[in-house]
């Protein structure tokens, strides 16, 4: 009766104020109270079509990149990745975006620091685990609330807080999860 309820008063509300978009409800067979709550899909934005490597990808960068980070923290690595994807200035595959290096003086620079890691550790099982299952769930374009409703869902470029990059002068600041703080091109605000 409840989820009745929930989907009731989010349709009225995107009724009354009049939305461009409202967050998308899972069907009845597959919702938690947890999902209502929680995951929205992103307005205009379709899944993306990828493959198993693709998949793998994207796991592996939640993995490396974020692995000592909450939920929140993996999914928003996640997100970036993603973005660039649909930006014109990346690659068009998730594998692409992450693999993408350039050379400066001879070394190898990679966009994803463990990607250029000669030797990757071997993954704690459940961390591993968690990290593939925010991999299926973004790439069917569920996320979480959190980044989706904020100026968060615009982020290309991100950092840990213990460095400062050169670039991060010339980009716009838009939030941090964790111990990585993300950013955006100007003209991707407007």
């Amino acid at each position: 009766m409840i989820h009745y309820v929930t989907k009731l008063v989010v349709i009225i509300v995107c009724l009354v104020t009049s939305l461009i978009w409202c967050p998308t409800i899972t069907e009845e067979s597959e919702a938690t109270m947890e999902s209502y709550s929680r995951y929205i899909s992103r307005p205009f934005i379709p899944p993306l079509q990828v493959s198993k490597q693709d998949t793998l990808c994207l796991a592996q960068a939640i993995y490396y990149e974020a692995a000592n980070q909450s939920e929140l923290g993996k999914e928003a690595v996640a997100l970036v990745i993603t973005n660039r994807v649909y930006s014109k200035k990346y690659p068009k595959t998730i594998c692409g975006v992450v693999r993408q290096s350039h050379l400066v003086n001879e070394k190898r620079i990679c966009q994803f620091s463990y990607w250029c890691d000669d030797e990757l550790r071997k993954p704690i099982q459940d961390v591993w685990v968690q990290s593939k299952e925010i991999a299926k769930r973004v790439l069917t374009n569920y996320w979480q609330r959190e980044l989706i409703s904020t100026p968060m869902h615009r982020a290309l470029y991100y950092h840990a807080d213990y460095v400062n990059p050169k670039w991060r002068t010339e980009k716009v600041y838009i939030g941090k999860v964790g111990n990585h703080l993300f950013y955006t091109d100007r003209q991707n605000l407007t």
